[in-house]
């Protein structure tokens, strides 16, 4: 309440008066984004999804990715992901947005009764229906998804009251069920994407050291990268200008030197020095 009342009190003129005794705002229905808000809790499932991948798979969200393929042939969550594909690919670090349509050669789908609510009116004969629903061809598989009851055994039920599970037709640790769709995260790595990580963990070590040598947030440093190992060298010459500019550096070299420090998993020695502010 007091921070509240603290930014209110910058925000007006009246001193007299208090942000506790202001009227909520009444909310405007036409201001609700509706197909915004889709996208953004769309976005929260695939970000989540990917994430625990990484975890699984132990490729941590600085190591940047080809890309993650949604699979789906629901347009209307195509359109929702256009809207906010920006934020996913920036949050889930990958390059690229994909979507796979032909979720057949992806997914496979389980089916069974619900038992809760078919249970009180088929009694025993629940039992036949979860049989036929374990034995189903694809092709009925098909049908039933776009049917509203059917019938077994001359018992009719509706669709509405069958569970559908997704399950994985192949064997990707890279695949993800996530509710209504599937997404496939690309965990190949090549030599772009890993120099891309060491800059990142360069960009890491570097932004640690000015904070323990007390850099105020605004000095400008020159840095020099002591190292005798190639992929180093390469990383710093390819990414030299996304590393100066988040670490506030106007000068950057690299030396040629062996070291046994080590930045992530190289071999790589960095020594920063803070410029004067005329510089």
């Amino acid at each position: 309440p007091f921070i509240c009342e603290k930014i209110y009190q910058g925000l007006i003129d009246d001193e007299k008066t208090s942000i506790h005794y202001c009227d909520y705002p009444e909310s405007n229905p036409k201001f609700i984004d509706q197909d915004l808000e889709e996208s953004v809790d769309l976005a929260k499932k695939i970000i989540k999804s990917v994430r625990n991948l990484r975890v699984k798979l132990k490729l941590p969200n600085k190591q940047p990715l080809k890309s993650v393929t949604i699979i789906s042939n629901n347009e209307n969550l195509s359109k929702k992901i256009a809207l906010i594909e920006n934020l996913i690919m920036n949050e889930i670090n990958v390059k690229e947005i994909k979507i796979e349509k032909n979720i057949d050669a992806w997914i496979d789908y389980e089916f069974k009764p619900n038992y809760e609510k078919l249970g009180p009116s088929l009694g025993k004969d629940i039992n036949k229906v979860a049989k036929y629903l374990k034995n189903i061809s694809d092709d009925q598989k098909k049908l039933l998804l776009g049917s509203e009851t059917i019938d077994v055994d001359g018992l009719k039920v509706n669709v509405e009251d069958i569970i559908v599970n997704l399950t994985k037709k192949r064997d990707d640790d890279g695949l993800d069920i996530v509710g209504e769709f599937s997404l496939l995260l690309d965990t190949e790595l090549n030599q772009d994407l890993l120099m891309e990580r060491m800059s990142r963990e360069l960009v890491s070590y570097i932004q640690k050291e000015r904070k323990n040598q007390e850099f105020d947030v605004t000095d400008r440093i020159k840095l020099t990268i002591l190292t005798d190992d190639e992929f180093v060298q390469k990383t710093v010459e390819s990414f030299s200008t996304y590393i100066k500019s988040e670490t506030l550096a106007i000068d950057l070299n690299i030396e040629i030197s062996s070291t046994n420090n080590k930045v992530h998993n190289k071999n790589a020695e960095i020594l920063i020095n803070r410029l004067a502010n005329d510089s």
